[in-house]
């Protein structure tokens, strides 16, 4: 079965439309496993983890798949169960060939679970300063770099002009634990509602996305977002509209 449409609506951020189509076609194939793995992935997002981790355990699959461990992962850190999440992600090291992407992938999420649940490990483990932003924030932490990467980070978001990144970043440094956050795979992540705090590729944005170290207020990226594009959108669409099919 060709997948376009479903990840054709994944890319437009309808991961509801995505779910219905998910469905329409596990109906004819209950055992596609693509068509499973995407529909575990959608129902992260919308986060219900434990639908999630019942479709990605069941009986469909007849032998375990690199993707289909990945999506374990990262629901056990969309749950919070880092210890797991951790052996979850030994075991996909070292049983499955990676791809670049996914060996950089893989790094920084180790890095940031560490950085929870071990941090004395942290240093010890990775003795270089780290390759890349991300790396380099979580093993040594800089506002400056930060505020830095926020500033220079145009390439798809543009804060409006009356937006004053630094004053705002110490505000929701201070402010941000006062909100809802969502375990991302590497980040915590915080949806601000912040009208026409900027653009996000061309669309006016009435949402800030505040990304930090988890378990930390050490923000690493900020950046304006369409309501569509939020987690709490897709929480909030999914319980309207999936769960009263």
């Amino acid at each position: 079965m060709d997948c376009s449409k479903i990840k054709n609506l994944c890319m437009s951020h309808k991961n509801v439309d995505a779910l219905f189509l998910c469905d329409y076609n596990l109906e004819k194939n209950p055992t596609n496993q693509e068509v499973l793995i995407i529909k575990a992935s959608l129902l992260r997002l919308c986060q219900d983890f434990d639908a999630s981790l019942d479709l990605l355990g069941s009986n469909s699959f007849s032998t375990e798949m690199k993707d289909q461990q990945l999506e374990l992962l990262y629901d056990y850190i969309g749950i919070e169960d880092y210890p797991l999440a951790l052996e979850q992600l030994a075991s996909v090291a070292r049983n499955y060939r990676l791809t670049d992407r996914e060996t950089k992938r893989i790094k920084e999420i180790h890095m940031s679970l560490l950085g929870v649940e071990y941090p004395e490990k942290l240093k010890s483990i990775y003795r270089d300063k780290g390759t890349n932003y991300n790396q380099k924030q979580l093993l040594n932490y800089s506002e400056d770099e930060a505020i830095k990467f926020i500033v220079g980070n145009k390439k798809h978001t543009v804060f409006n002009c009356s937006f004053d990144i630094v004053p705002e970043f110490e505000r929701l440094k201070r402010e941000v634990y006062h909100n809802e956050y969502y375990p991302n795979i590497i980040y915590d992540t915080y949806y601000i509602p912040y009208t026409n705090c900027g653009y996000n590729r061309g669309i006016i944005c009435n949402y800030l996305q505040v990304d930090t170290i988890k378990d930390t207020n050490h923000i690493v990226r900020m950046f304006p977002i369409p309501e569509e594009e939020t987690m709490r959108y897709a929480r909030e669409d999914y319980q309207k509209r999936y769960l009263k099919k």
